[in-house]
């Protein structure tokens, strides 16, 4: 999709790579004691000034992991020796760095050591993340100065929602900015529609009913109560199965509206499950692919003509 672009993907589990990454994985095992400190200390840091970073970090950490039997057993350093928290694997410090010497494709990084492995083997102008990539490389800096290693720049990846044409009409038929359907979705307007196709709102003129119900009836019930408990109990249960009725009737009532405007409820649905999926972002949810689908091969290539507007967090591209 972007071969013109110079754009290069690496299989980072790939075994000659593993072969290059044998001295730095030595590197990240002698600097241990300090990576692992360096990150906790920046942590309490950012949570003094306010930051809640989701990443758990302890000075025992040993921020890499062990492959064994198709498992990564990640390793911490206690006392020395380098273990899994199941004690499945157990390392003195030098028979770790021969296992790496001799094996290095048993190892692999986690989220703190992976930023200082892609510096390594790849000088690094600028990383770009996503905001929960960012939150944790927010901690990473002294760590990265702990193994000699210049910090790149972060830069906040673009975030985009693909706008239909046929979605924007319906949108500006119903007055909705699309913003609003991305930050809420569109149930609430949905429902404030059906609210408004019929001569009184169904559901305000329900609850005024069963409020009047409740007046009307509390003589009948007082009076019931003076003659017998048992009596007055049962007036009560008369109340509750008159609500009821009224409760059923209103479904009823909603059901048969629903269903003459079930073509512009569908509109709204459609709206909802293409900008707001499962109360999230398009793109945590839909596949470029199905887009390619419908839009063509070419759309990466006009993705990228798109002029990019870094300082904004959301980009809406029409297509």
């Amino acid at each position: 999709m972007f071969h013109q672009y110079g754009l290069v993907l690496v299989d980072s589990n790939d075994s000659k790579l593993r072969e290059i990454e044998k001295d730095y994985f030595k590197k990240i095992v002698s600097k241990q004691k300090a990576i692992a400190t360096s990150v906790v200390n920046e942590l309490d840091e950012l949570n003094r000034q306010g930051y809640q970073i989701n990443l758990d970090a302890t000075t025992e950490d040993g921020h890499i992991f062990y492959h064994l039997n198709g498992e990564r057993l990640l390793l911490e350093v206690v006392d020395g020796i380098w273990r899994s928290k199941d004690d499945l694997v157990s390392f003195g410090t030098d028979e770790l760095l021969s296992e790496i010497d001799h094996h290095p494709e048993r190892f692999s990084n986690n989220v703190v050591t992976r930023p200082m492995m892609q510096e390594m083997v790849f000088p690094v102008l600028s990383f770009i993340g996503g905001p929960g990539e960012i939150g944790y490389w927010s901690a990473l800096k002294p760590a990265f100065e702990e193994v000699d290693l210049q910090f790149p720049i972060i830069t906040p990846r673009l975030s985009i929602t693909f706008l239909d044409s046929k979605h924007k009409q319906w949108l500006e038929r119903f007055g909705i900015d699309i913003s609003q359907v991305i930050n809420e979705g569109t149930n609430w307007y949905k429902m404030n529609w059906l609210k408004r196709q019929t001569s009184s709102p169904i559901e305000e003129m329900i609850n005024q009913v069963s409020q009047d119900i409740d007046t009307l009836h509390q003589p009948v019930r007082e009076v019931a109560y003076e003659i017998q408990d048992d009596l007055g109990s049962y007036a009560d249960s008369n109340l509750k199965i008159i609500k009821s009725e009224l409760n059923k009737l209103e479904k009823r009532m909603m059901k048969v509206v629903n269903d003459q405007h079930k073509h512009t409820i569908a509109q709204f649905e459609e709206l909802n499950a293409y900008y707001y999926p499962e109360c999230g972002l398009q793109e945590r949810m839909w596949n470029i692919i199905h887009f390619m689908n419908e839009f063509g091969l070419e759309l990466p290539n006009l993705l990228m003509s798109t002029p990019r507007r870094w300082e904004q967090d959301h980009l809406v591209v029409e297509i």
